[in-house]
């Protein structure tokens, strides 16, 4: 089931698949949402400026995707910046992520590393909640049944993402879909579905065998895949904390959030504990998952997975402190 189908639980209509504009975009467009002047520069539009890594420099940096810096300290940078645009060892990020002239820059992960829990998924998480059963019943027949190609879909994995996506407003306190569900899901394609996200993977393994074997490429998906199992899991001990301040009354939900805690409102955190929050998902953990696949170790490790763990650490322990001093205060 693709997206025309989960959709159509959501509002009642099958046919309502990104029709905002009435389908303008798609029909004109052919090359996406992206400016061609964000890489082919005006007055020149070289196809050969394009092709080069260091057009890509100036989006893909800093706080929450620094592809570039990941790209530059990995061996295929390394290699590129020594040999230069004449190379034919190194790949570019145009190698990759535009493989055979794809304008479409997607990824199977896409840009937050979220992916849509299938119907079989949901099922499965019964047997390890079944004081849920209810609720993942009625949100298994709002995802689409399938299999994400080479992933450990264990039940655990299944309930950190639905930890996550119900910080992100895209799930309610009940499991259920919400309308963001929509918006963020279907419409901004946050996170895929298995049918996307296979295609996407395989075009991506396509693209590393034309260099590596297929068993190099496939233990390298699976060790980066990993890395995203490891960081939800750590991260969604950090959520349920927080989670449980708000439902013991210790936080107080700010008059206009439909969500608590909400990573959508990061610019409106209240607390230095939900900033910490969404930090994690903008920051580390971003950079956790995204060096892996970069093939840039130690920026996986040091920008990434070595503050993730300590924010959530922080977090936990500024959980306890919120916690005494408001069983503290209830005794005055």
């Amino acid at each position: 089931m693709g997206r025309k189908g989960y959709l159509g639980v959501m509002d009642g209509n099958n046919d309502a698949v990104l029709k905002h504009d009435g389908g303008k975009e798609a029909s004109e467009y052919r090359y996406g949402n992206a400016q061609c002047d964000a890489c082919h520069t005006r007055h020149s539009f070289k196809k050969s400026e394009a092709a080069d890594p260091r057009a890509c420099s100036n989006c893909h940096m800093g706080f929450d995707h620094p592809q570039w810096e990941m790209y530059t300290s990995s061996k295929h940078g390394i290699i590129w910046s020594i040999e230069g645009k004449d190379s034919t060892r190194a790949p570019t990020c145009q190698t990759c992520h535009m493989h055979g002239g794809d304008h479409e820059v997607r990824t199977a992960w896409g840009f937050l590393g979220l992916r849509i829990p299938t119907k079989e998924n949901v099922l499965a998480l019964i047997k390890v909640a079944p004081a849920q059963k209810d609720n993942l019943t009625k949100l298994a027949a709002a995802l689409p049944s399938g299999h994400y190609d080479g992933l450990d879909d264990d039940p655990q994995w299944t309930y950190d993402r639905a930890l996550i996506l119900q910080a992100a407003g895209v799930l309610d306190g009940n499991f259920q879909p919400t309308e963001r569900f929509v918006e963020s899901v279907v419409q901004a394609q946050v996170a895929r579905g298995p049918e996307e996200f296979n295609k996407e993977r395989a075009k991506m393994n396509k693209a590393c065998n034309e260099c590596h074997s297929i068993g190099f490429v496939e233990d390298h998906m699976k060790s980066s895949d990993d890395i995203i199992k490891r960081a939800d899991h750590v991260y969604a001990k950090a959520i349920a904390a927080v989670q449980a301040l708000y439902k013991d009354g210790i936080l107080k939900k700010p008059e206009g959030w439909k969500y608590a805690p909400d990573l959508l409102q990061y610019y409106d955190a209240k607390t230095s504990i939900e900033q910490e929050l969404y930090l994690i998902m903008l920051e580390h953990r971003q950079r956790a998952f995204q060096g892996a696949f970069h093939a840039s170790n130690d920026y996986m490790h040091w920008y990434g997975w070595a503050p993730l763990n300590t924010a959530v650490n922080e977090i936990l322990e500024e959980a306890q402190k919120l916690r005494a001093e408001h069983k503290l205060a209830k005794k005055k």
